[in-house]
């Protein structure tokens, strides 16, 4: 097999694939859409907490981290 008749069939092989590969998503990814759900004006900035914590902790026993 000379060079170029490797060059030419490589070439043919990766069109082939190409071909394909279009067809493939011609036919079955094309007509999907993703919705996107944009959220109310500056909700997005400002994101509450998901767990809430006390502002007091009580103090631990024996002298905890609190150093109490």
């Amino acid at each position: 097999m000379t060079k170029r008749s490797l060059a030419h069939e490589l070439t043919v092989i990766v069109a082939i694939k190409l071909a394909i590969l279009t067809a493939i998503w011609w036919f079955f990814i094309r007509d999907f859409r993703v919705e996107v759900v944009v959220p109310p004006e500056g909700s997005a900035m400002t994101a509450r907490p998901l767990v809430e914590t006390s502002k007091h902790q009580p103090s631990q026993p024996h002298g905890g981290p609190n150093g109490d």
